[in-house]
This record gives C-alpha cells, sequence and structure tokens, in this order.
C-alpha cells in the first residue's frame, strides 16, 4: 500500500502504524 503517502499524511503516529504493518506483512 501506501507506505509513503501514509508517511506524509500520518507523521510518526502513522509511521509507527505503517512499520507495525509493514513488519507483519514480512516487507
Amino acid at each position: 500500500m501506501g507506505v509513503g503517502k501514509d508517511m506524509v499524511m500520518g507523521g510518526r503516529k502513522k509511521k509507527e502504524k505503517v512499520r507495525r504493518e509493514t513488519r507483519d506483512r514480512g516487507l
């Protein structure tokens, strides 16, 4: 999904969530 977009739109909180999801997916 759009990790970069989430980072720019969400910021730090979203970044942590995206990082957690990415780790779960094993990207």
